[in-house]
């Protein structure tokens, strides 16, 4: 097969929320992440790759997504990702967590976990090419077309995101297109003419498309976007201020200290969100059920939910069905939180209480001096003070249908979240460390919830909160009275379904 033209997209990705691609390899106990030959983060291209072919697949379906780049039965690719680099000098950070158990509330033994990642922010030079994509020139353009369309829907959709611990919105990417080039078989024919010391080289012979080229592809691939069907969301929009949150960041050596970030605002990882709601929905369902085995162990979860109903065996329960399980993504998706106000520091030290004559322990000798005398009975602690976070909880409902927990009558996952968010309203739900002495408690400023993709923001009124949910779930045209209340009495049926 001749020649017949390449075709070049570059732009840049920028972080929305923390990225981490990593190596599989533990350096200082740490997961690292991808770096080039500078030390500089990077982001493979086949990490890059994946993205697209979701972005296309998720637009145009697999055929074109195959067509694209390459499969098993449709053959090598016709677009090639390069390795992303970094623009500029970027620093990284490392995110410590540790697993809790959530029967007793305390750290796992053994389970610490250090992560570093790329801080939200960064922005990656990213050069995707597309070489003889079809035999006519009006084929070609329609693919490249798709291409900048599959890619500016990618910007927009929270669920296109790169690297690990998407469920816990990590890797929200937006993409900024920068320049389409091209270089055809005439462009090749004058670039071997030229003297071997002034030929460019790699994608730098590619020029820039004529400004009308460019513009016909930009309107084609806009009307492109107005005939995507795209996926159904139910989102939560939460504005949570915590009195006194503190995550601690694993290095003080003299009591924990509010885990930062890259411009010193306070950060509540996305995980500590995640992991109360899920601890919260265990708790309902084993309420409500009035069986311990209504949910699963911490020590035996679920196996995937989707291959036990294949098989005829039990199903998962539940929580596993809508916040996750080894083999099977969450459906429940919890986005970075966002600082929308970063409170005030307020660093404590404490002193321990002997806890059975509810003295001080001191040192008595005489001759030890006073400033002496408590030494090692004392601990720093710095928590800040009524920080607000914007939180996004993003439950697919594509995926709860295909298992058989969502219809337009009720759906037990929606009854079992409103349970929880209620719990969050009412503020029976800690995030962060030293819960027990009044650290965590959240207030719930504003909620919000809308149909993605959808324009329109429903209020939820705090009062009568989760009443005026009726309103704006799920379906067009459904008689949505009742449809929560429904579902709400569906969890306590869930079990024998």
């Amino acid at each position: 097969m001749s020649f017949w033209n390449r075709w070049v997209v570059t732009g840049q990705l920028v972080t929305k929320s923390p990225l981490h691609l990593g190596t599989g390899e533990l350096e200082n106990h740490v997961a690292v992440v991808y770096r080039d030959h500078s030390g500089r983060p990077m982001a493979p291209g086949t990490a890059i790759k994946s993205w697209v072919r979701r972005a296309v697949e998720r637009v145009s379906g697999a055929s074109d997504a195959d067509r694209l780049l390459g499969s098993l039965d449709a053959g090598g690719h016709r677009v090639a990702c390069e390795d992303a680099c970094v623009n500029g000098t970027v620093g990284t950070l490392v995110m410590a967590s540790v697993a809790i158990d959530r029967h007793t509330g305390t750290a796992l033994d053994k389970h610490l976990f250090q992560v570093e990642y790329v801080p939200a922010g960064t922005t990656f030079d990213v050069t995707i090419s597309a070489i003889d994509l079809a035999d006519t020139e009006d084929e070609e353009r329609r693919l490249v077309a798709l291409l900048i369309a599959a890619l500016a829907h990618a910007s927009e959709d929270p669920d296109l995101t790169i690297g690990a611990e998407a469920s816990s919105g990590w890797g929200e990417v937006s993409w900024r297109l920068t320049q389409i080039s091209r270089f055809t078989s005439a462009s090749l024919t004058a670039w071997s003419a030229m003297p071997e010391s002034t030929r460019p080289c790699g994608f730098g012979a590619a020029q820039p498309v004529d400004p009308v080229i460019a513009d016909e592809l930009q309107t084609t691939a806009t009307a492109m976007r107005q005939t995507f069907s795209l996926p159904s969301r139910l989102v939560f929009e939460l504005e949570l201020e915590v009195e006194s949150l503190l995550v601690g960041d694993g290095t003080s050596t003299t009591g924990p200290t509010q885990l930062r970030g890259a411009q010193g605002e306070p950060l509540l990882p996305s995980r500590s969100v995640r992991g109360v709601l899920r601890a919260q929905a265990e708790r309902v369902l084993r309420t409500i059920v009035q069986r311990d085995n209504a949910a699963c162990q911490p020590a035996s979860p679920c196996s995937t939910a989707v291959g036990a109903v294949a098989a005829g065996e039990p199903r998962a329960c539940l929580v596993c069905e809508v916040m996750g399980s080894t083999g099977w993504r969450s459906p429940l998706r919890v986005s970075w939180p966002t600082v929308m106000s970063a409170g005030q520091s307020a660093p404590q030290t404490r002193l321990a209480i002997d806890r059975f004559s509810h003295a001080i322990p001191n040192d008595e000798r005489p001759d030890v001096a006073d400033e002496q005398r408590f030494s090692g009975r004392t601990y720093a602690v710095a928590p800040v003070r009524h920080p607000i976070f914007g939180v996004r909880l993003s439950l697919d409902v594509d995926r709860l249908a295909s298992i058989g927990r969502w219809s337009n009558t009720h759906s037990e996952a929606i009854g079992l979240l409103a349970f929880v968010l209620r719990d969050l309203c009412e503020g029976d739900i800690e995030v962060g460390g030293l819960s027990g002495v009044g650290f965590g408690e959240v207030t719930v400023r504003a909620a919000r919830i809308t149909r993605w993709p959808s324009v329109a923001h429903q209020p939820i009124a705090m009062v009568s909160w989760p009443d005026p949910l009726l309103d704006s779930l799920p379906a067009e045209g459904d008689p949505l009275d009742g449809f929560l209340t429904r579902s709400m009495e569906g969890v306590a049926s869930c079990l024998g379904s």
